[in-house]
């Protein structure tokens, strides 16, 4: 199956163990939304919460770690997979 995702940030990271991809999606309302995509059976998690724009560094043992508006008042952003996929949802 094909899996697309529509109106992407490029700042997207594969977690170290390469089983999930974490993917800033802006919204509507031109904020973003951090996506976990598995690849394997191609389930998707949007988490609600909403940024200004997201740079993502890293996906390392289950935590997703970036900047949120890295130009204008930078804030740090750690959220954890498991509260992604606990309050995300699952898709497809």
């Amino acid at each position: 199956g094909e899996l697309t995702l529509e109106r992407c940030n490029p700042s997207m990271v594969w977690s170290n163990d390469s089983t999930h991809l974490a993917v800033p999606r802006w919204t509507p309302s031109r904020m973003q939304q951090l996506v976990v995509v598995e690849p394997a059976t191609g389930r998707t998690w949007t988490y609600p919460q909403e940024f200004r724009v997201l740079e993502l560094e890293s996906f390392t043992d289950g935590e997703v770690v970036g900047v949120d508006s890295p130009i204008y008042e930078p804030r740090a952003v750690r959220l954890a997979l498991r509260e992604i996929l606990d309050e995300g949802g699952p898709t497809g």
